[in-house]
C-alpha cells in the first residue's frame, strides 16, 4: 500500500490533527482509512468524516462505515490550496486574496495621508508580504501568475501612496517612495533557496526523493502543465542538481532582471 517513490512507499502524511493518506486506488484508500480510524479510536480521538474528502484520477465511490466520503477537486491542506488536476494558479489567487484581507484589516491606516510611508511599508513587510508568499517555495507557477501577483502589489502601493492610476505616475517612481522589494522576485528567491537546499539534502530525505521521482505513465496530450522544476531547469540548466552555487547565483541574478523587466519595475 502507498505510492512507490523510488523504491520507498509513501503512505501517510501527518501534521498535528491533519492527515493525508496516499493510495493507488479506492480499495486501498478505504482499507488505509479504516486502519487510521481504528488507531485514532484507541487513543480517544475520532475521525471527522464531515471534514474528510478525497481526490484522485480514478472514478469510484469511497465509503467508510456506510458513509460516503465526498470526492473533491479542491481542498485546503496546511494552509495551501490543493487542486486536481494540480494547478498552482488557484493557490496563488488564494494568496492574493489573503494579502488583500491583511490590507483591508488596517486600510484606515495604510490609506491615511498622515501615516508615514515608512510605517506603511513596515506593516506590508510584516503582515501582507508573508500572506502573499506563504508556500512560495512549492509553486509551479506561470508567467501569468507572476504578473497577477506583481499587479496586486503595485495596486496596494498606489493605495498606500494615495496615487490614482489616471495620474500617470509610473510604478518605478512609486516603488522608490515605498522602498519595497518586488514580490515576484522575493517569491522566486524563496523557491530557488529551497531548491538549492533540496540539492544539498541526503538522498534519503523525502524532499529530495519527491524532487527526483518520475511517476509511472505519460503526460497527457497537449501543452504540458508547468512543473516545479521547469523554472530552474530552464534558467540553471537541465543539470541544475549538479550545478555549483556560483552558477545558481548568476542564473538567479539574470532571472530577477528579467522578472523586473516584464513586471515593469
Amino acid at each position: 500500500m502507498g505510492i512507490d517513490i523510488n523504491g520507498t512507499k509513501l503512505r501517510i502524511l501527518i501534521y498535528a490533527d491533519d492527515i493525508t493518506i496516499l493510495a493507488n486506488n479506492t480499495e486501498e484508500l478505504k482499507e488505509m482509512t479504516e486502519k487510521v480510524e481504528e488507531a485514532t479510536k484507541r487513543i480517544g480521538l475520532r475521525l471527522n468524516k464531515e471534514k474528510t474528502c478525497w481526490m484522485g484520477n480514478v472514478e469510484g465511490v469511497l465509503r467508510i462505515q456506510n458513509l460516503e466520503i465526498q470526492k473533491t477537486e479542491k481542498c485546503k491542506y496546511l494552509g495551501q490550496t490543493l487542486t486536481f488536476p494540480n494547478e498552482h494558479s488557484e493557490e496563488i489567487k488564494d494568496r492574493i486574496r489573503s494579502g488583500w484581507c491583511k490590507f483591508q484589516e488596517v486600510k484606515w491606516l495604510l490609506m491615511n495621508k498622515k501615516t508615514p510611508t515608512s510605517l506603511k511599508a513596515k506593516y506590508y513587510k510584516m503582515c501582507i508580504e508573508p500572506a502573499l508568499l506563504y508556500g512560495a517555495e512549492t509553486w509551479a507557477w506561470t508567467k501569468a501568475d507572476r504578473i497577477k501577483l506583481s499587479r496586486s502589489q503595485k495596486k496596494m502601493e498606489r493605495m498606500m501612496c494615495n496615487v490614482k492610476l489616471r495620474w500617470g505616475i509610473r510604478s518605478k517612481r512609486i516603488r522608490r517612495w515605498t522602498g519595497l522589494d518586488e514580490v515576484v522576485v522575493k517569491a522566486t528567491e524563496r523557491k530557488w533557496k529551497f531548491g538549492r537546499s533540496v540539492v544539498k539534502m541526503p538522498e534519503d530525505r523525502w524532499e529530495r526523493k519527491i524532487t527526483t521521482w518520475k511517476p509511472d505513465g505519460k503526460r497527457p496530450i497537449g501543452r504540458p502543465r508547468t512543473r516545479w522544476q521547469d523554472e530552474t531547469r530552464k534558467k540553471v540548466g537541465i543539470d541544475w542538481m549538479e550545478a555549483e552555487d556560483g552558477r545558481w547565483q548568476e542564473a538567479l541574478r539574470h532571472y530577477t532582471e528579467e522578472i523586473k523587466d516584464y513586471c515593469h519595475i
